[in-house]
């Protein structure tokens, strides 16, 4: 049984639990007729009205907490399967594929990388974070070049 249909049943019983220590209390409290009297068979019209709008909030709960949970693994399984299609992407890349953030300050921050950067630089991306980010694996012969493009992506 999924999920979803387990907290409608779950409502469904806590809407008859609380109908039945209404019953209890009613017989023991505030009625002198017998408990199964109260329960069943002779239930005044306000306690039918009472217990009935508890048995029907329990209920709709019970649905609106079903949909929320429906909606949540829904998400979480897109989401899931978003990650594994970037899994897949990353692993088979032969290329050195990179986000980067352009800050306020338009300083430029790495977000991740992934590929054949060790192949490509010759520097795994801990190296190049150590060396003070992926600017130093530039030449100097085509930071003129690189400059010209960081202007066009800010």
């Amino acid at each position: 049984m999924k999920v979803e249909h387990r907290v409608i049943v779950l409502s469904v019983l806590l809407g008859i639990f609380v109908w039945i220590i209404d019953a209890v209390l009613d017989a023991f409290v505030f009625y002198e007729a017998p408990f199964l009297q109260l329960l069943i068979t002779d239930v005044p019209a306000h306690e039918i009205y009472i217990r009935s709008m508890i048995m029907l909030i329990m209920v709709v709960s019970g649905i609106v907490a079903s949909r929320y949970l429906a909606a949540r693994n829904q998400a979480e399984e897109s989401l899931r399967q978003s990650v594994e299609r970037y899994r897949n992407v990353c692993d088979l890349t032969s290329d050195w594929i990179y986000s980067i953030r352009v800050n306020a300050d338009e300083s430029l921050d790495l977000e991740w990388t992934a590929g054949a950067v060790a192949g490509i630089t010759g520097y795994t991306p801990t190296e190049i974070d150590d060396m003070g980010g992926w600017s130093a694996a530039i030449h100097p012969d085509d930071s003129i070049a690189v400059d010209g493009r960081v202007v066009l992506i800010s």
